[in-house]
């Protein structure tokens, strides 16, 4: 452990500063990820440190025959590195000409399965629900002027149904009118005399009793001066239960959420939204978040970035040759190209956990990297060396390779992206620290 050490610090140190970038992100998530992330591999390390040397046993058993073989074969040939630098080109070739690399659907993040999703969507056509996606904001300086503006809208919302543009719209005033709508009902309530000659010319020759209907004109009668109905007088209920997710107030006033069914011509709507009333705005949920995620996106790939160059500092620092430490990040590099090229050969798109899980790839690759280009004058510590990380490649590529497996997306594009990456990240370390007179190796 005493030998290693310095090693495996510099490679604990290095993968914790690719995390810590993710600490000083805006997304909660990614925040909590790097947190967590650093919390285990600081603890792995220390464990690792003080306590395993304690549990081990002097004697170590010789490394496979496979292992030796394979020592012998990549210390006198060039192959390995060759068929690296031509996947390599290849990969980036691919990246290259492919016109879509990312895809910022915030569909691909869902946690269901393709299936599930489609079966959702067939479901809501069928029953003409509203869409989760496709919605009309409603502002008001308060609920009664959000109602008024709501029903100036419903005519035009219905020139859309008429030209087959949407399906339908749920509206707030549909459930619970303006005041002034209200007050328009209830002058059209006849009076008490009037609605008794009507019920009597409806009941003769029926088998209802003269006094059946008193109660229902009693009740006419005391709606004729009952005040309208607000928001805040909703007792708890269905009616009360729906607006308060359609409806919600703020700072600057109320809003509401009106969700469409059917859209068939999200472009058309704007025109028939021509001369509603102001604080009435149409967008695409699904649209919106996704130019989000595209700009979260390169956030990201900017902190990246950020982080890269810290590592290569510190690899600096710790290896004490710029040299060794554009060594060790090169195959790394190479690895990355040809994980990033492989899913438009399955014609796949990465996404944000792609790009989340190649994090870990380089934290990990780092690791394999400063390893292999360790030199030791103990005899067979190389064989022992590249045991253990071909352990440590096969058990981790294991793990993720079951995870790609999984009909849920988010684990499948991290579980196929960790394999495939660190797979790639031990074979491209491996073939470069091991060819015959490195040019990149400096002080170990």
């Amino acid at each position: 452990m005493q030998r290693i050490w310095p090693t495996l610090r510099l490679g604990v140190i290095t993968t914790c500063l690719g995390y810590l970038v993710l600490v000083t992100t805006d997304f909660t998530g990614l925040r909590q990820l790097g947190v967590f992330t650093l919390a285990g591999l600081l603890t792995a390390a220390l464990v690792s440190r003080y306590l395993l040397p304690g549990l081990l046993t002097e004697a170590t058993p010789p490394p496979p025959r496979g292992i030796r073989w394979l020592s012998f074969l990549s210390q006198r040939r060039w192959l390995p590195a060759l068929v690296l630098t031509g996947i390599t080109l290849l990969a980036g070739v691919i990246l290259g000409t492919h016109s879509r690399m990312w895809n910022d659907d915030v569909g691909v993040l869902s946690p269901l399965p393709t299936p599930l999703q489609e079966q959702d969507r067939f479901l809501r056509r069928q029953l003409m629900a509203d869409e989760s996606n496709q919605m009309l904001l409603l502002r008001g300086q308060d609920m009664e002027q959000l109602l008024v503006r709501c029903e100036a809208l419903r005519p035009l919302l219905q020139r859309a149904v008429d030209e087959r543009s949407i399906g339908g719209a749920s509206l707030p005033c549909d459930m619970l009118p303006s005041k002034a709508r209200q007050l328009q009902s209830q002058g059209r309530i006849p009076q008490r005399t009037e609605m008794a000659r009507r019920l009597s010319q409806a009941l003769e020759g029926l088998p209802f009793r003269s006094q059946a209907f008193e109660g229902f004109l009693d009740d006419l009668e005391l709606s004729r001066s009952l005040p309208p109905l607000g928001y805040d007088a909703l007792h708890p209920g269905l009616l009360n239960e729906r607006l308060q997710v359609m409806v919600r107030s703020s700072a600057d006033g109320w809003l509401a959420l009106a969700p469409l069914r059917l859209v068939t011509s999200g472009k058309a709507l704007p025109q028939h939204l021509e001369g509603a009333p102001d604080g009435v705005s149409y967008f695409n949920l699904r649209e919106e978040t996704s130019q989000l995620i595209g700009s979260f996106r390169k956030e990201i790939l900017g902190q990246i970035a950020l982080g890269i160059a810290v590592m290569l500092l510190v690899l600096w620092l710790g290896l004490r040759s710029l040299r060794h430490a554009l060594g060790v990040l090169l195959p790394i590099a190479a690895a990355i190209v040809i994980t990033l090229a492989l899913p438009p050969l399955m014609g796949e798109t990465m996404n944000l956990f792609h790009l989340i899980s190649l994090m870990l790839v380089l934290g990990i690759g780092i690791d394999f990297s400063l390893f292999f280009s360790r030199r030791s004058a103990r005899e067979g510590e190389h064989e022992e060396t590249l045991h253990a990380l071909t352990l440590c490649a096969l058990s981790t590529a294991s793990v993720f390779a079951i995870l790609g497996t999984s009909s849920i997306p988010v684990l499948h594009a991290i579980g196929t992206t960790v394999a495939s990456g660190v797979s790639l990240s031990y074979f491209a370390t491996y073939a470069f620290w091991h060819l015959p007179r490195n040019p990149m190796r400096g002080r170990s």
